[in-house]
């Protein structure tokens, strides 16, 4: 198994080589601010992120605007979930950054 600075080295270095397009995703939905359960395009442009980086992505996962996303196979082991917020509040948009905890939680594999 990796140490953890190793998995810190590995983790930066795939986040760098994704910022483009975690950029793109981030202002996509900043430009397009959609209130809770309302987030279509923001569902389009994560999950097809995901799906381009390799990611098996399940859409409208339970509700119409969720997905999950998979990467790896079923093997036992450590097992990690990220969460990731993507709806804007009434009148004020994306002022509390969700847009960026979206893109944060894309995590590139």
């Amino acid at each position: 198994s990796m140490a953890a600075e190793d998995l810190k080295t590995v983790a930066c270095a795939a986040i760098d080589r994704a910022q483009a397009d975690l950029q793109r995703v981030s202002d996509a939905i900043w430009k397009k601010p959609e209130l809770g359960f309302e987030e279509q395009e923001a569902h389009v442009q994560l999950t097809s992120i995901l799906k381009d980086y390799g990611f098996q992505v399940d859409e409208n996962y339970i509700f119409d605007t969720a997905f999950r996303a998979r990467a790896g196979g079923d093997e036992k082991g450590i097992h990690v979930a990220l969460l990731c917020e993507y709806d804007a509040l009434p009148d004020i948009g994306h002022a509390c950054g969700h847009n960026l905890i979206a893109e944060a939680g894309m995590q590139i594999k």
